[in-house]
Formats: structure tokens, sequence, C-alpha cells
């Protein structure tokens, strides 16, 4: 290349510059861009020094003059001059000098890829608004808040495909290919047209850092700061960043020797922009001289503004349609399964079906609990008094007549009265109602024929009465029959009290004995009214275990009559739905069940699910007017004889109690005969009975034991012997028991008088028959049990049973238990 001098201005030809007349106003803007100072080789430069740390070490970059070249510079590529142009895109190409020394070109992929990572972060975001509880029946409606985060979600994915938009139509618009280039004299950065470039006497340091991670070096970061923005460029090895920047070092100082030298052929090969500089003319060229980038649409120039637009367009109405899709989800997922948390869920939050919801969703829930439980047509009934809808009846009605179906047959298979009547009680309307009706008929008949085969006859009187009682008892729907007591005091305990005292204190001149080493217990404070109550208890117990043999307890049961007499059941045709749902409840107090909804003692929202039913407060009282009567009249009198604990000695007094019993129909009292009992001159009339009355006398066995334990009888006496109330206890009990079988030889015949009559019949006959009740052989047919009654004053003996060494939790009394 030649310098020469020339008076017309310079002609550029490929790399070659020719200077004119105005090339010293060049160098002296190279020396000074602030045009206050001469460029003079005399004058002093600034110097910097750059430490890198590069291997290990620290490298001193020669002193570089900052008065070098403008600040940073905002270009236009078409507005360059055509030459210029050509030789950038030459350069970037590495076709011509200089060529970059430290380069990061723009991906057009990494950016589809980044932009596009945008744009699915956004989709992530929007799917999360959109499914986040969609479809749930709790909390299905987003609250507005959510809008924000439906403008967030349709930012990014606008703006990711709106910066991928824009880069397509850079990349097909720009000549140069865009990206940070680092040359000897500015750092340019490219961007379809515009241009930004940095001067190196702004720069303010060279960085290179290492990156090491768990002791392995990874790559190396090589950061240019300049004043507001650093470049950063990645070197994959120290040997490379340390080539990079050494080249780097080289370049500025050929900048500095050739200005130095003012050589105007080194400082234009180093220079891209040489022709500008000399013209101090950077943006008047006409784009037609040389390559021209196309433009970019207007808005494409403001991608994030064209993105927050239809952003905020489709935020609200896109959160009004998935409250939509979500409402109508909810509402099919409730109705699919209904139950009461779902609809309470549903209608707490109040959507489109809302009053769909408060009907057949909360009645397919009840539905749904009720199907499982005792008496579901309860349930079933309640339900359609409740939603009376007709779209729901044909349902409920379905539902009702399934629950009857299955409960009929649930009494079929118990085949009992109380099976059959209680499901008249719940369904007396029921087509199977006359069925239910005809089954307790023919129960009570064979209760009736049964008895009338085992009947006592020698009573005639009996069997009206027994026929009256069971019609009464059908018709009536078995009412127990009202068990009263009348305790009779007497003296006698009182006078054998007095007796064994007597006897105790003269050594037994009251001709029993003398008592002995064990004293007496007396008797009397033990057969108060006091102690009589829970004895009649038993008393009632007793009666029942008289009939049971032939009259199941749900045809023939007794009760003690209190005085109180129980109020007549309500039909559940008169019931409202909340009685009728109480009434459910309580038949499934011990089942676990959502009842929130049933019945008057139930919240809306109950704080836990399956949580145990109260029962409902019913009358236990089962005695009503109806009611058969049995009036018990009885005294409790000494029986002249003594009971003696062979261990102790202790001696305690006998008893025997007498019973007047007197038996009525009192609902059928207009059917009693004129004379009661009947005789032969006044026999009984075709439908009429006697009320009946007996008399019975029972006392204890000759011997009994007691069973005590000194945990639980905390009165023992003497070293550890029962107490005389537990003797006297046990003395009672064994009494009362005898009780059921002279009731039973009362109203039934014994054992011999069947077989008797069976053999009678037999030899008849002229065959042999078989009792059903009874299939002993004739000769093991046991002999009629006696009557023993202890002689007065007497002192029976009782066997002394061997007394264990160690009992384990108690003991039994040689002389008494049981």
């Amino acid at each position: 290349m030649e310098l020469g001098l020339s008076s017309r201005p310079a002609k550029i030809e490929g790399p070659a510059i020719v200077l004119s007349a105005k090339t010293p106003r060049l160098l002296h803007n190279l020396g000074d861009k602030r045009n206050r100072v001469p460029a003079d080789p005399t004058i002093p430069r600034r110097s910097k020094v750059l430490k890198l740390g590069i291997g290990g070490r620290s490298v001193l970059y020669p002193p570089i003059s900052p008065r070098m070249l403008a600040r940073m510079q905002v270009l236009d590529f078409n507005k360059l001059s055509g030459r210029t142009r050509q030789r950038l895109i030459a350069a970037l190409a590495r076709q011509t000098s200089p060529t970059p020394l430290f380069q990061d070109p723009h991906s057009f992929g990494m950016s589809v890829f980044g932009w596009g990572s945008l744009s699915a972060l956004g989709l992530i975001i929007l799917a999360f608004c959109w499914f986040n509880r969609f479809g749930s029946t709790y909390n299905f409606h987003q609250k507005a808040g959510f809008i924000a985060g439906y403008i967030t979600a349709f930012f990014c994915i606008f703006a990711g495909i709106a910066f991928i938009v824009r880069n397509v139509f850079r990349k097909k618009a720009s000549v140069a290919p865009g990206g940070v280039y680092v040359f000897p004299l500015e750092v340019i950065e490219i961007d379809g047209t515009r241009i930004e470039l940095f001067s190196m006497g702004d720069l303010l340091g060279i960085r290179p850092v290492h990156h090491y991670r768990n002791g392995f070096y990874q790559w190396t970061k090589i950061h240019f700061s300049f004043p507001g923005k650093t470049y950063t460029f990645t070197a994959p090895s120290i040997q490379y960043s340390e080539q990079l920047l050494n080249q780097f070092q080289y370049a500025r100082a050929q900048v500095r020797d050739a200005l130095e030298r003012r050589d105007m052929d080194a400082i234009g090969a180093l220079d891209l922009f040489i022709e500008e500089r000399m013209t101090n003319q950077w943006q008047a060229a006409n784009p037609a001289d040389g390559p021209q980038g196309k433009a970019v649409p207007m808005l494409l120039g403001y991608p994030a503004l064209l993105a927050v637009v239809p952003a905020i367009l489709l935020a609200i109405p896109s959160w009004g349609i998935r409250n939509y899709a979500s409402d109508e989800k909810a509402y099919k997922a409730v109705m699919a399964y209904p139950t009461f948390y779902g609809c309470d869920d549903y209608i707490r939050e109040e959507g489109r079906h809302l009053e769909e919801a408060n009907t057949f969703c909360l009645a397919r829930a009840s539905m749904r609990e009720i199907q499982s439980l005792d008496s579901a047509s309860l349930g079933y009934r309640a339900l359609k008094k409740k939603f009376p809808a007709p779209a729901l009846q044909g349902e409920l009605e379905q539902g009702f007549q399934k629950a009857l179906a299955n409960e009929f047959a649930l009494a079929k298979t118990k085949n009992t009265v109380d099976a059959y009547r209680k499901f008249l009680h719940d369904a007396p309307d029921a087509r199977q109602a006359p069925d239910a009706k005809k089954a307790i008929h023919a129960a009570y008949q064979r209760a009736l024929t049964n008895y009338g085969k085992k009947t006592n006859t020698s009573d005639t009187s009996i069997i009206p009465f027994m026929a009256e009682l069971v019609d009464q008892l059908e018709k009536n729907d078995s009412p127990p029959v009202a068990v009263s007591f009348e305790r009779v005091p007497t003296k006698s305990l009182d006078v054998a009290d007095r007796l064994l005292a007597s006897d105790a204190g003269t050594g037994g001149i009251s001709g029993l004995g003398g008592l002995g080493y064990g004293g007496f217990a007396k008797a009397s404070t033990f057969f108060d009214a006091t102690h009589a109550k829970h004895r009649e208890d038993t008393l009632v117990t007793q009666l029942q275990k008289a009939f049971t043999g032939v009259f199941p307890e749900d045809m023939l049961r007794f009760a003690k009559d209190d005085g109180k007499k129980a109020k007549a059941r309500r039909s559940v045709l008169e019931m409202s739905a909340v009685e009728l749902e109480d009434e459910l409840k309580s038949r499934n107090s011990s089942k676990y069940f959502d009842s929130r909804h049933f019945g008057s003692g139930t919240s809306t929202y109950p704080s836990t699910y399956g949580t145990k039913t109260t029962p409902a407060k019913v009358d236990t009282t089962t005695i009503t007017s109806a009611s058969p009567t049995m009036h018990v009249k009885y005294t409790v009198d000494w029986s002249g004889t003594t009971y003696k604990d062979s261990t102790s000695g202790r001696r305690f007094v006998g008893i025997i109690i007498n019973f007047d019993v007197a038996m009525d129909v009192d609902s059928a009292a207009s059917k009693h005969a004129a004379v009661c009992p009947p005789t032969k001159a006044a026999p009984l009339a075709s439908g009429s009975f006697c009320p009946i009355a007996f008399k019975l006398e029972v006392r204890p066995p000759a011997s009994f034991e007691v069973k005590y334990s000194k945990f639980m009888d905390n009165n023992l006496i003497g070293s550890g012997n029962p107490s005389d109330s537990l003797v006297y206890e046990v003395m009672a009990a064994q009494a009362y028991e005898q009780l059921s079988t002279k009731l039973h030889d009362a109203f039934f015949a014994t054992e011999a008088d069947l077989r008797a009559k069976a053999k009678a019949d037999a030899a008849a006959t002229g065959g042999t028959t078989d009792n059903d009740d009874d299939d002993e052989e004739e000769g093991d047919a046991p002999a009629p049990a006696a009557t023993a009654t202890p002689a007065p004053l007497k002192k029976p003996v009782l066997p002394a049973p061997t007394k264990p060494l160690t009992p384990p939790k108690g003991r039994t009394s040689p002389a008494t238990g049981y």
C-alpha cells in the first residue's frame, strides 16, 4: 500500500486506502476523540494495567490510550457506506482483515429454543391455573386472583412466540450475521440492521474466570466490561483462553504501534469503520450503494408490548370459561357418586346447578346412606316427603319398593312374630302387609294348637282363657302381660329371729338344740320391702321361663308393671319426614353412617364423617292399656327349718314363699262368664272365659351352695365366710327357681300325663304314637316330682364338701352355694 498526498478526496479501492489532504485531521481525530489536543508523541499517555489470572499468573498488558475512539454508538447497517458494509460482511466471514478476536454469534436455533422455553413455561402456568382443582367438588370455582396467573401465562406464551417471529424476520432481513464481535478497535453487537459499537477506549477491564466443579475444570468465562454493559465469552480450556487473550494483546499492540507511527495503512487494516472516521459521517450513506438489510415489521419491534395486549384480553374470558367447565365437571362427579360431603361442598360453592344439588344430589346421597341400614323403608318414606319433586318420586318409589321387598324377605327368613310386627309397623300400606298378617295369625294358631296338646286338663277354664289371651295379643300388637306384685308382710320371720336369738342365749331352751359356736343370722331384715324389688324382677323372669317352651317371647312376654303405660305407637303414615329419620337413626344407633341430613339433631356440616349417631330418646315402657294383667300376691314365711353352714356352724332361717296368682284379659272383660269358675251346673258359654287364679308354694332345696369372692363381697364374716345377705339372696333365688316349674304345672300337663295320654290314644287306635315333643323311651319317663316339706324345728345337717386349700379368686361355702 502506498501513502501519498492528493488534493482530491481519497478513492477507496478494495482494502487499499488513498489518503487526501484531510489525512492530518484524521490523525488528529484518532489522537484525541474530543479534538482538544493534538496527537503528539511527546505528550504523556495515560496508561492502563490489566491484571489477568490466566493459568494461575497475572499478565501485564501494554498501556492503551483512552483517547482513541468515541463512546458507544448505535448505528443503522443500511446507513453505513457501501464499502464498509461489504467489508463488515467479509470480516465477519473471516475473508478479510480485521477478523474478530472474540465472537459470540447469535444462534437462531438457541434463540428459538430460549423463547420457545418461555412459551412452554407459559403453557405450564396456564395448565396449572386451568387444572388446579378443576372439576373438584371442593373449591372448583377459582377466585378473581387467578386472573393474574392467566395474564402471566398468556404473556409468556405470546411473548415467546412474538420473539421467535421477530428473530425469523430479522434472520431473513439481516445481511450480516447477528452476534457480538470483538475487533482490535471496537466491540460491535449486531442485531438485524441495528449495530451497537463500543470503543476500546472505554474498556474498563478484562476478567477471565476459570470455573471448577468438585475440583475438575469446566470452562473459562472472559468478561469485557464497558460502562453500563459487560460482554462475556466462553473458552473451552485454559490454553485456548490464553491463546485468545494473547491474540487480543497482539492486536492491541498493533493498534498502539500504528498510532504511534501514524501508519494509515496499518490503521486501515485494523479499523472496519476507517471511511466513516475519515469523513466523520456515520449514517449518511445511500443504502442502495451496497448490501442492504430488509426492514422488520414495526409491530415486531415491540414483541413484549405485542404480547401484553392479547394476554389481558384472553385472561378474563379464559378464567370464566375454566370456571364454567369446572362447574360442569364437578356437578357430574357429584352426581356420579353422590355423597353428603360432595353435595355439601357443591352447595357451599353455589355452583350453576345449585337447585339440582339441593334436590337430586342430597336425595341420592340419602338413598346411598340408607340402603345398608335396618328399616331402610322408613328412610325412603321420609325422602318421599322431603323431596316432593316429580322427577325424583319415581326413583324414590322404586327404591322404596325394593327396600320393602328386602325387609319382608328378611321377616320371612326369621319367621317370628316380632319380625312380621316390625314389618307391619314400618309398612302398614305395603302390598306384603296382608301376607305378614296371615303369617302372624298362623304363628299364633300354631302356638295355641301346640298348647292345646299340652294343656292341664284338670282345669277346664284354662283353654278358653288362653284362647282369649292369644286372640287379644294378636289383635293388639302383642303387648306384654303386666305383672303387678303385692307383698303381704308377716311376723313369722321375726318370730324365727327371736327364737334363734333366745336359743343362742340359753343354750338351747327353745328346742333347737343350741346354736353352737357359729351363731345365727337374722332373716327378717333381708326379706323386707327394700330387698323385695329385685327379687320381684327375678319372679318376672321365672314367669317368662315357664311359658317360653310353648309361646315364644315375641308372642307372650311378661313385664313388671310399674304403673306407667306406654304411649300408643304412632303410625308411620302420620309421621313427618324428620320424625321418620329420627326413628331410622334410633334403630341404627350402633352403626356408623353419615347422618348429617337426617332427623332433627344434626348439623349441616359436621366436622367428621361417619360419627356414631346418637340414639333418639324413646319411651322404653312397653305396657299398654291393652296388656293382659297378672296380679301376684305373695308372703315370705318361716318354713320352720334352719340351714347350717357346716364350716362356720352359722345358722340361717329357712323360708317358704306362698303365691296367690290371678290372671285376666282386661281388654276383653265384656266376655267374662257369668259364673266363675265354671261348674257343671253353669258351664262356660261359647265365646266367654273366666279369669284364672291359682296358688303356689315354693321353698329352697334341702341344700345349696353359695359362691362368693373376697373381692366381690365386702361383708365377709369370721374367717372369710360369705355374708348373711349373700346367703339369704342365694336362698331366695333357689326358691324362685322352682316357680317356673310350679307355673308350668299349673298351665301345662306333666310329662307323665302326656305320656299316659299318648299311650291311651295308641291303645284306642291299635297302634303306637310318638310324642312329638319328647323323644324319650317310655321306660325312661321320670316319676312325678314329690313335694317335700321339711319337718318343723328340724335342723337338716347339710353335706360338707371339701374345702379347697387354695381358692384362686373366690370360695364356696360348704353349707351354702349354688
